[in-house]
């Protein structure tokens, strides 16, 4: 995007599926919003103008993930869980974030309109690195890159 040329990306995933088509982002696009943990591994992160971390408990994403999927998906599940714990051990994205989120907020809010903030650059508001010895550990995070 950043040389003017349109953006087309077919995950890998989508073969082993059957799913046709792409993902494709026009040039010129003022915002792209890219959604997954895996745009915040290290070796991407200067094609990435701003990072956000969106921080859930790893029982409450799952709870949500299955609601979403089906009871049928809990084996996707683990095996998926098995990949992401690495991951997220060596690649930490969350502390190349702009901005932290929380995913499941117990602070009232309108999740329609506003985010729970956990921490900005430079600061903090209380949250510490997550960890599984912390209870928490990062479940997702979307990058927003400005052409």
């Amino acid at each position: 995007m950043a040389a003017g040329r349109d953006v087309a990306y077919r995950p890998p995933a989508w073969d082993e599926r059957g799913r046709a088509g792409a993902i494709t982002a026009p040039a010129g696009s003022p915002l792209v919003i890219v959604e997954g943990v895996g745009i915040g591994r290290r070796e991407l992160s200067a094609y990435v103008d701003a990072l956000v971390w969106v921080q859930t408990d790893e029982d409450e994403a799952r709870r949500r993930g299955l609601l979403r999927d089906g009871a049928d998906a809990a084996g996707f599940w683990a095996e998926w869980q098995a990949a992401e714990d690495p991951f997220q051990a060596d690649q930490r994205p969350w502390e190349r974030a702009r901005l932290i989120v929380s995913g499941a907020p117990d602070v009232p809010h309108d999740p329609r309109s506003e985010l729970v903030v956990a921490r900005r650059a430079g600061g903090s508001a209380g949250l510490h690195a997550p960890s599984r010895a912390h209870g928490a550990s990062p479940r997702r995070s979307s990058s927003a890159r400005w052409a």
